[in-house]
């Protein structure tokens, strides 16, 4: 008696592996996981240094040219007006650097995306609970 029992044991737990794979091979291969792309490195943007502008230099001293006594000498402006100011720029606002730029966008292309639906785990937890239960169940005698 307990080698037919040892017998069916060994039928049962064959059949059940036959079906496993059977119900495996059926399903296809699993599908890989989906891997988010890693984002390739990105180099800070080169900023160029900041120079200080050439000093002027001094124009040739030339001597002061007379004008002929025909002509009438240049007349200053009143000194009601006030000269104009020149508005320059210091040199540090003129060369300062721009901010970083900001790191590039994910294209929807590359983003991550939902698995497929479909072949999920449902099929394969079925296909378990029917190959073991019986096989527990007899084991069990």
């Amino acid at each position: 008696m307990e080698m037919v029992a040892a017998t069916l044991r060994l039928a049962l737990l064959a059949a059940a592996v036959a079906l496993l794979a059977v119900t495996s091979a059926a399903q296809g291969p699993s599908p890989a996981p989906v891997k988010p792309p890693t984002p390739a490195p990105t180099k800070p943007p080169a900023v160029a240094p900041v120079t200080q502008p050439p000093a002027p230099t001094k124009p040739p001293a030339v001597a002061p040219v007379t004008p002929p006594p025909s002509v009438a000498p240049p007349v200053s402006p009143p000194a009601s007006t006030p000269p104009s100011p020149s508005v320059s720029t210091p040199p540090s606002e003129a060369h300062a650097p721009s901010p970083p730029a900001p790191p590039p966008a994910v294209p929807p292309s590359s983003a991550p995306t939902s698995p497929p639906s479909g072949n999920g785990a449902a099929p394969m937890t079925i296909s378990w609970i029917a190959v073991a239960g019986p096989a527990l169940a007899l084991l069990a005698v």
